[in-house]
């Protein structure tokens, strides 16, 4: 496991280190170990293991969208794996006596989709993260520990990850307010759509791909309940989605 990997590394450094762990079981195919496989029968793995590809045949309609719905027991046993896997990391860095010292941050490049409706684009689904900017995508989770910190305090406010030099910063001199990621004034997101290779890969399901492409923007204000998230698509679609959680919105267009 990259957990392994990464304490023997730190086991050959002479001095301090810093890294980054890109933890994969959370990324198609979803197969969680047998301990994490807690939501699924036996029947999902073997709709994933026979499906033709886990993303664009749903879109295509070529899949029924209600298979996609039942790959997400093997994800909540792939996320199940990564909290055990970092809660593992946790263990060691206490039992070296350098958890006090560790500047630790836990986040995600990207949520997925498993068939939810589009908030902006017409008519269309969100399946895994390729496409769209729906905030199953967005709302990742963000956990930070600093070097030396006894309590913890919960922020409601949108974040960027941008600022994480920033939270290096105050870790490595010592004045960290644990609100650093808190960014004054709106937070904008973005995403230009399908590369080649992912174009290339639809265009064998799907012969019209404009529903996935086309830049999209969304800007967050506001906090707590009451976060508002503007988008537009292409310049041409607008929505204004009042967001609760990462799985409770409402959709104003």
């Amino acid at each position: 496991m990259y957990t392994d990997l990464l304490v023997d590394w730190i086991d050959e450094r002479t001095d301090g280190w810093a890294a980054c762990i890109n933890y994969m079981d959370a990324h198609l195919p979803y197969e969680p170990k047998a301990q994490f496989d807690e939501w699924d029968d036996g029947t999902a793995r073997k709709l994933q293991n026979e499906s033709d590809d886990q993303v664009w045949s749903f879109n295509s309609g070529k899949s029924p969208v209600w298979q996609m719905c039942g790959f997400e027991s093997l994800y909540d046993g792939a996320i199940a794996q990564i909290d055990h896997e970092i809660g593992r990391l946790a263990d060691t860095l206490k039992a070296r006596n350098e958890w006090n010292d560790t500047l630790l941050i836990v986040t995600a490049d990207h949520g997925e989709g498993f068939g939810e409706p589009s908030e902006i684009r017409p008519d269309a689904i969100i399946t895994g993260h390729g496409a769209g900017i729906h905030e199953l995508q967005l709302h990742v989770p963000l956990l930070v520990k600093f070097p030396g910190q006894r309590t913890g305090v919960t922020h409601d406010e949108p974040v960027s990850l941008t600022d994480t030099p920033d939270v290096v910063r105050a870790a490595v001199n010592g004045d960290w307010k644990t609100n650093e990621y808190v960014t004054d004034g709106p937070v904008l997101a973005s995403s230009h759509g399908l590369e080649e290779p992912m174009e290339e890969r639809a265009s064998q399901f799907v012969d019209d791909l404009w529903l996935y492409n086309g830049d999209y923007r969304a800007l967050y204000t506001g906090c707590g309940d009451h976060v508002k998230k503007e988008i537009t698509w292409r310049n041409e679609y607008d929505s204004i989605v009042d967001v609760y959680n990462a799985q409770m919105n409402r959709v104003f267009r």
